[in-house]
């Protein structure tokens, strides 16, 4: 019997615990009986209370299956010395008192704190695979309202940042009818606001965007029109580069307000990111749109002489979107609206020239008004994967004929030389090799790297300006 009693009391009530007035709930939690919180109870109305107590039984009955689970760690009896298993069978929990106290918890959450019934379901619904072990102690006003916390819009800020540099641009083309007579076209584009020099506004464009125009006028997001200069234009790239003079504006303060928009790295892009598109399309004006990247580089024949490597993306670049802005998450200048695939059948696919690759061009056009085109001097052919499988050498450019007193002789290549990357960019095509080149500088050093009778090489080669310019 002494064994009994201290398993009776053993975590419950200490022995030496002066029972006071203060009680222990079945709960296990301490309470003490005052005044002040038997004048506590009141009384409540509850609208809808039939509808109310249907949804509580059947959350009752989802409790049940909870509380059937529990009852299985619980089933077996406890013999106590001195008791029959049949006895002890008798005094096994039973699931009917257990739901006798889940009701009383219900009612007791319902009707003694007046706590919204609406919450108060929600929280029987996230507890019902836990046996409750408390009563709630603080309450919640059923009018207080909810104050969530949003994360600022980036794209908003983005836009509202980024915007005002962002231009559309009209041009006055002379052209000719069908009897061949002159007749006077518009044309509709966009451009980017890429340095600030002084007085000066540089603007940033494709070419075909302002090619044969006879006048060339931008427009600002706050509806500011301005005659713009041309700098200077490159068909080979297709950009173009405009300037605003401080006194081509009516008021000094329009021009003052206007900052270019700061140059990314396209060599980070990656796949996946995100990618908003500014511009002019249709000749609405500034519009956004929003995609991703979904080619890092993807190669595309210009002119079957040539293949150029454009980021690929799926936000929306609509005629007049040419020449405006592709952005990253944090409004810098990844690259610069060129082409859309037109095909009914094609959807979400949008090119844009590298900033990395524009900006070597952006330079010279600046300083001179026109580019030079360098060369390396030699003739090649693709070398195709199953020459290149027989041969055990990766796919690349196989070089028929290297010219005397070139970039490429001098760095010594010579024919049958395999060029496999040409400053870092792997190379497998001649078109490919001549589009990397079209955004290269003169007097730029470039690292080639091949195999020559099944060996690995590295060389470093000058580019040279090309003799017919």
């Amino acid at each position: 019997m002494d064994g009994k009693k201290e398993r009776e009391n053993d975590g419950i009530i200490p022995e030496d615990r002066e029972h006071d007035e203060r009680t222990i709930n079945f709960f296990g939690i301490e309470t003490e009986d005052t005044e002040e919180s038997k004048d506590h109870i009141e009384t409540i109305e509850v609208e809808n209370g039939d509808e109310v107590l249907a949804e509580l039984d059947e959350n009752l009955e989802e409790l049940d299956e909870s509380i059937d689970q529990a009852n299985e760690t619980i089933d077996q009896p406890i013999r106590e010395e001195g008791v029959s298993w049949e006895e002890a069978e008798s005094k096994k929990p039973r699931r009917k008192g257990l739901r006798g106290i889940a009701l009383f918890l219900v009612f007791v959450l319902v009707f003694s704190t007046g706590y919204g019934l609406g919450s108060g379901i929600a929280g029987l619904r996230a507890s019902q695979n836990q046996i409750p072990y408390e009563v709630p102690t603080t309450v919640s006003e059923a009018n207080t309202s909810v104050v969530v916390n949003r994360e600022p819009n980036l794209i908003v800020d983005l836009v509202d940042r980024v915007g005002p540099s962002i231009v559309a641009i009209q041009t006055e083309v002379v052209g000719t009818d069908v009897f061949g007579n002159a007749q006077l076209g518009q044309s509709a584009g966009s451009g980017v606001v890429f340095d600030r020099r002084n007085d000066e506004l540089l603007l940033l464009t494709n070419q075909h965007v302002i090619d044969g125009a006879r006048a060339i006028q931008v427009t600002f997001e706050d509806g500011v029109t301005v005659v713009a200069e041309l700098l200077g234009a490159d068909s080979e790239t297709d950009l173009a580069v405009l300037k605003l003079s401080r006194d081509d504006f009516d008021n000094p303060a329009n021009f003052d307000r206007v900052q270019s928009v700061p140059f990314g790295d396209s060599s980070k892009v990656r796949t996946g990111e995100v990618a908003i598109a500014i511009g002019n399309p249709l000749g609405l004006g500034n519009s956004v749109t929003q995609g991703i990247i979904s080619s890092e580089q993807r190669e595309i024949s210009t002119n079957g002489r040539q293949s150029v490597s454009l980021i690929q993306t799926d936000a929306a670049i609509n005629p007049g979107n040419s020449g405006g802005a592709l952005l990253n998450d944090r409004g810098e200048l990844i690259g610069i609206n060129t082409i859309k695939i037109a095909d009914e059948k094609v959807e979400g696919i949008g090119f844009a020239i590298p900033i990395n690759h524009a900006i070597p061009i952006l330079e010279q056009l600046v300083e001179t008004g026109e580019v030079a085109r360098p060369y390396i001097g030699i003739i090649g052919e693709a070398l195709g994967a199953e020459r290149a499988r027989s041969w055990g050498v990766p796919e690349g450019v196989l070089l028929i004929r290297v010219l005397m007193g070139t970039p490429a002789r001098e760095a010594g290549l010579k024919a049958g030389d395999i060029i496999t990357e040409f400053d870092g960019n792997r190379i497998t095509t001649m078109e490919a090799l001549l589009g990397q080149l079209y955004f290269k500088k003169v007097g730029e050093s470039i690292v080639v790297k091949g195999y020559r009778d099944d060996v690995e090489f590295s060389v470093t080669l000058e580019l040279a300006q090309r003799a017919d310019e």
